[in-house]
């Protein structure tokens, strides 16, 4: 068992399904854990910013979740019942989404990373595809595919920063718009 984990498995009821999935961690925002499935991204709320880290210390080599337990499981197999989601999120329209996550609105501290880093990690893009939330873009070596909850505003990107997951479209007044993205189909947008 991991430091600071606790095998919750034997308190959860017996008989539920086995719907365990692969998850990966998208955020952290204080209090606020976002995590995502193939098929939904989920936000949990923790009582202290010190039981989010905590747990997200556990689970950021990789975890499998289950809706049904409302529990993640660690790499070592040990089970964490996460706390009970909050106010049920509906879905939006990506101009009301909240979720802070790739593919959907971008955490501010890879953007600033990536707008005051080294000029020479932006590589230039053209999108040359747009389906769905499904942007392919043209770099000078190589194509890449994005997935984005606005693919029309993203396809304007002009300049791809690989290192931290950002795109950003063109220079408008001193400003410009930044989006992340993510490298597999995302979720629908919820708040």
């Amino acid at each position: 068992m991991t430091p600071m984990s606790i095998d919750m498995s034997a308190f959860l009821p017996a008989g539920l399904p086995d719907d365990w999935v692969p998850a990966q961690l998208d955020n952290i925002d204080a209090t606020t854990l976002t995590f995502s499935t193939a098929v939904e991204t989920a936000v949990r709320e923790f009582a202290s910013a010190q039981a989010a880290f905590s747990l997200t210390a556990l689970i950021a080599p990789g975890f499998d979740y289950s809706p049904s337990r409302n529990a993640a499981r660690l790499k070592g197999g040990e089970v964490v019942v996460l706390p009970q989601p909050g106010v049920e999120r509906t879905r939006v329209s990506a101009a009301e989404c909240t979720l802070i996550c790739s593919g959907h609105r971008p955490h501010w501290i890879p953007a600033l990373r990536a707008g005051n880093g080294p000029a020479s990690d932006w590589l230039p893009v053209d999108a040359v595809a747009v389906e769905g939330n499904r942007v392919t873009f043209q770099t000078p070596t190589e194509t890449i595919v994005v997935y984005n909850h606005e693919p029309l505003r993203c396809a304007t990107a002009v300049d791809y920063n690989p290192r931290w997951g950002i795109l950003r479209g063109p220079d408008s007044d001193g400003r410009r718009a930044v989006f992340t993205y993510s490298r597999t189909p995302i979720t629908p947008c919820t708040a």
